[in-house]
């Protein structure tokens, strides 16, 4: 995983899926506010929900985003978080989830 240039991540995985699955977790939170659920992954991207959730311990491991331990939910995916925080995160101009190279390559939310 490397920065980009607004102190975000970039996941330089070579699993195309790994990389649509943050993508559309990353898209997912900035339009709803909140995480998808493996089973919405599983179902936006068409693969299996093992495969999904899969996908997301991959990107844990690689310190993209955390679960939680009993449920595989989401709990946060740089800078978006599932559960109260003190900060709120506001993209203007032309720098946000859309630089990371993954949104939009999963054909959108």
């Amino acid at each position: 995983m490397t920065s980009n240039c607004c102190g975000g991540s970039r996941v330089d995985s070579g699993d195309a899926g790994v990389r649509r699955t943050y993508g559309f977790v990353l898209e997912y939170f900035r339009r709803f506010g909140n995480a998808p659920s493996p089973a919405e992954v599983s179902v936006k991207l068409q693969c299996g929900e093992d495969d999904a959730k899969a996908n997301l311990r991959a990107l844990e491991h690689m310190g993209a985003l955390r679960l939680d331990t009993s449920s595989d939910a989401i709990l946060d995916a740089y800078p978006y978080s599932a559960v109260p925080t003190r900060h709120i995160v506001r993209f203007e101009g032309g720098c946000g989830t859309g630089h990371n190279g993954g949104v939009g390559q999963y054909g959108g939310v």
